[in-house]
């Protein structure tokens, strides 16, 4: 493909024509603090179709009734000296003491996730994640006792701001010793380059920085479904196209035998799916959006206050045909991700709760053990160990 775009430091080119990797050398990541046989997958954004940060009367609320079940605890009571001069405690105290969606939350920022292996760092979308992984990443890679590589990969799933919008908000980004390699469709390549290129007619339209201030880009490349390649001569890499209005795009990545399969923002035609499926075969966490109930996607009940709707068409899984196709693909661990932003944590727990019982019922049908497969709905800065 081409762009109007091109400064010396990025190469645009195919996947498919043999130069799907950079070159970076064997330097061994010093961020990773498990064995270098263990994968890292850490959720920036778990969100769905905008960002939805806590309004200020839900953290209010959230405080309250943290502080009263702290108050009706005669062991809190007890420990308030000890808790007053050592935080930790307290803090380790609240954990075990206080219920998840009272002290803490699923978070509200759109998708991120970072995968980080041995050799490799993985990115996947842009999100309004991103940018708090480009503040952590910032600290991580300047602090004066890392000497590791300062490369990293970014997968791109589709264009719709939900997944890139965070682009020109990521600080790495503009650090001319780090080195960003970005990979996705010719239309999100397209896409970017409209909102992004100095020589695009709407540079500077939405956001007044553009991709010649980024000094850390330094290579695109246009992939397309059913793709099959390798990044940094240890993850190998698969596509393959989701259902979704305007496109979207699934990524396999396998390391030393593990898959870790992104399936977000797609809407079955058939449950189980027959091609995600044959995708995820074995996997050993499966990242996929069931934003819906089966009840509210067909519109017998509604989410949140508002009344039941159909959404059929719109692009996004229930949580049935997730735990069909999870079960079908024996997959290890699924992870549910792109969360309807109206739904308070309270709710997301109901959703979660939902998930695993369902689980639950299908493992005792088909005389599988309880530890057959895991499920939980993704909470952003939760990390998942593989």
């Amino acid at each position: 493909m081409s762009l109007s775009w091109c400064p010396s430091r990025v190469l645009l080119q195919s996947a498919a024509g043999g130069k799907g990797m950079i070159e970076r050398g064997s330097a061994i990541r010093t961020t990773m603090n498990a064995a270098s046989s263990t994968i890292r997958l850490r959720y920036w954004g778990v969100t769905g179709s905008f960002a939805n940060p806590l309004p200020p009367e839900w953290v209010e609320r959230k405080l309250v009734r943290a502080l009263g079940q702290l108050c009706r605890s005669d062991r809190f009571i007890e420990r308030l000296s000890e808790f007053a001069r050592d935080s930790d405690a307290l803090a380790r105290f609240v954990e075990h003491h206080v219920a998840f969606a009272d002290r803490s939350t699923f978070g509200g920022n759109t998708t991120c996730l970072e995968i980080e292996t041995p050799r490799s760092l993985v990115i996947v979308d842009a999100g309004s994640g991103l940018r708090r992984l480009g503040e952590d990443l910032a600290r991580r890679w300047n602090d004066a006792s890392y000497s590791g590589d300062r490369s990293a990969h970014v997968l791109l799933t589709h264009a719709h701001m939900d997944h890139t919008f965070a682009t020109p908000f990521f600080d790495p980004y503009y650090d001319k010793r780090n080195s960003f390699h970005v990979w996705g469709s010719e239309k999100v390549m397209r896409s970017l380059n409209a909102v992004l290129s100095p020589s695009s007619a709407l540079r500077s339209t939405y956001f007044p920085l553009t991709f010649e201030l980024m000094d850390g880009l330094d290579r695109f490349t246009t992939i397309t479904d059913h793709e099959d390649f390798t990044i940094e001569e240890e993850i190998r890499v698969r596509t393959l196209p989701l259902n979704h209005p305007g496109g979207c795009m699934a990524y396999r990545l396998d390391v030393g035998g593990r898959g870790i399969v992104v399936a977000t923002d797609h809407e079955p035609t058939e449950s189980p799916d027959a091609a995600l499926i044959s995708f995820c075969r074995d996997a050993e966490l499966l990242y996929i959006d069931a934003q819906y109930t089966r009840a509210e996607y067909e519109g017998r009940k509604g989410i949140a206050e508002e009344p039941p709707l159909e959404r059929r068409g719109w692009g996004h899984g229930t949580i049935e045909s997730a735990i069909d196709t999870a079960l079908a693909a024996n997959a290890r661990r699924v992870r549910i991700g792109h969360h309807e932003p109206r739904r308070t944590d309270e709710r997301l727990l109901e959703m979660e709760s939902y998930a695993r019982s369902l689980l639950s019922a299908e493992l005792a049908r088909r005389d599988l053990p309880p530890d057959h497969c895991d499920v939980a709905l993704a909470r952003e800065g939760a990390s998942d160990w593989v």
